[in-house]
């Protein structure tokens, strides 16, 4: 079982993949072994980016495993948050002074709607809205908001101080830190229904089709792969994630030197003991 993390580790910013990993991809899925690619971005927003490509993958873990579907776009699983929940939670994010969003339930979770609490300039959050077009919701806040797949809130650098209590704060929840992907600064806290996470998704896809974790290779470049990369018996980060995750993780190429395929090929070629 592979599991491969899309921006940063598998695609550039330019949207441009590296051959070399795709043809890595096709080697693996000739071995028999199930391609599994997990991001934090919901359906739609994973289907544009992937548009075109080809990608040789078997399974989708996306908005951060709250949904999980075959790459023909079988939903296999969702996680949304209910609307009691997100009731309490905006009240307690607004009472804390925080932006954040909203997120329409799986397989939706590319529409959104946006509380300001902060009362402060936002950029990260004002570029995201510049281009959010039909995704962005207008909700009136008296009629409550119902169910939803998650909730991003938006933090500014410096974020450090206030990540502690908010841990605290959502320990009802599962709680996802990652980096903006559109300021590539500030913080988002990705909020969901307890037992969300990509470890939790690739667990489940493991059982479900009599993997083992032992057996697996995960490669990621952020924090909210963490536990994916903490749950699979073999685990790279590409280079330039976070200093961290380097220290935990060992590490290969950059995402735009062909970092995935360095890692599938000395995975494939140890499982078969191949050591040239």
């Amino acid at each position: 079982m592979l599991v491969v993390d899309l921006d940063g580790t598998l695609r550039p910013p330019d949207g441009r993949f590296d051959p070399a990993d795709l043809e890595a991809l096709h080697r693996a899925g000739e071995r028999g072994v199930l391609r599994i690619l997990a991001t934090g971005r919901s359906l739609a927003s994973l289907r544009r980016a992937i548009e075109g490509v080809g990608l040789p993958v078997d399974v989708l873990v996306f908005s951060s495993g709250a949904g999980i579907c075959t790459a023909g776009g079988q939903l296999l699983a969702c996680r949304n948050l209910d609307a009691r929940q997100v009731a309490g939670l905006v009240e307690d994010l607004t009472e804390a002074g925080l932006d954040f969003s909203l997120h329409a339930p799986i397989p939706d979770s590319h529409r959104f709607a946006v509380v300001r609490a902060s009362g402060q300039p936002n950029a990260d959050l004002d570029r995201r809205l510049a281009t959010a077009g039909e995704d962005y919701l207008e909700l009136d806040a008296r009629s409550g908001f119902g169910p939803a797949a998650q909730i991003i809130a938006v933090l500014p650098p410096p974020a450090a101080g206030r990540m502690t209590a908010l841990r605290a704060m959502l320990n009802d929840f599962s709680v996802v830190r990652t980096t903006s992907p559109v300021d590539g600064r500030s913080v988002w806290i990705e909020i969901f229904a307890q037992g969300v996470s990509k470890g939790a998704a690739c667990a489940e896809l493991a059982a479900r089709h009599g993997c083992d974790a032992a057996d697996a290779l995960a490669i990621g470049n952020d924090y909210n792969d963490l536990d994916m990369l903490r749950w699979a018996g073999r685990a790279r980060v590409v280079d330039g994630a976070p200093a961290e995750l380097r220290a935990e993780f060992a590490s290969v190429a950059g995402c735009t030197q062909g970092g995935a395929a360095e890692a599938i090929d000395a995975w494939l070629a140890e499982m078969t003991g191949d050591r040239r």
